[in-house]
């Protein structure tokens, strides 16, 4: 069964969500942690973790549920004066000679990047690898390269200017959790204010499609 959209192109604000929950909920303490898909897969696993937020690049197995909650886009991110920041949309080849400040390998978002490359037959230049967005931002505002992020980190302030891409790579950010529904009080109501329709929203799901 295919997996459930909601709100396209517009990643859910988890502060506000948080936020909101706690107000409501001040005897719940929440942990927040932020790893690489492969660890928040384990995590759930183990039962360290009731929820888990990420961009999704397949269904990450069948003892996981999961639901696409948000869907976005990957920009060209460019310093302000750069000659790329002045054009109306930019090819993956016309970053080839620029030096590319990169995510983790481990992060879905740059597996989207290294897979678009690699099936235009393109090499980009990696100079700097960081895994904080915020920090990638920053670095390219103060003209240390390029980068792709997806077009919602432009709320993270006026680091750089983002330019859309001539070929759309789709960015699919997920809610996944165990399929076994092991799951607290505390999660089950912070799943149904992500969720409307609460837990039926969850199912195993295809694969994101490509675009």
């Amino acid at each position: 069964m295919p997996s459930r959209h909601r709100h396209p192109r517009l990643r859910p604000n988890l502060v506000q969500f948080i936020a909101a929950f706690q107000h409501d909920h001040p005897g719940v303490e929440l942990n927040l942690w932020q790893a690489a898909p492969t660890d928040q897969f384990d995590a759930l696993r183990t039962g360290r973790l009731d929820l888990a937020f990420m961009p999704l690049l397949k269904p990450p197995g069948s003892d996981l549920d999961h639901v696409v909650v948000a869907r976005d886009r990957l920009m060209a991110v460019c310093p302000a004066g750069h000659p790329l920041a002045r054009r109306r949309s930019i090819r993956l080849g016309d970053l080839v000679a620029e030096p590319f400040v990169d995510l983790p390998e481990t992060w879905t978002t740059r597996q989207i990047i290294d897979r678009a490359f690699e099936a235009a037959k393109l090499e980009r230049r990696t100079t700097i690898v960081v895994n904080d967005i915020a920090t990638c931002l920053e670095l390219v505002g103060r003209g240390l390269g390029v980068s792709l992020l997806p077009g919602g980190a432009r709320t993270r302030g006026e680091l750089g200017v983002f330019v859309p891409l001539a070929r759309t790579l789709r960015w699919d950010y997920a809610l996944v959790r165990r399929a076994d529904g092991t799951l607290g009080p505390a999660a089950r109501e912070f799943l149904r204010r992500i969720l409307p329709e609460g837990e039926a929203g969850l199912r195993p799901g295809q694969p994101p499609a490509e675009g």
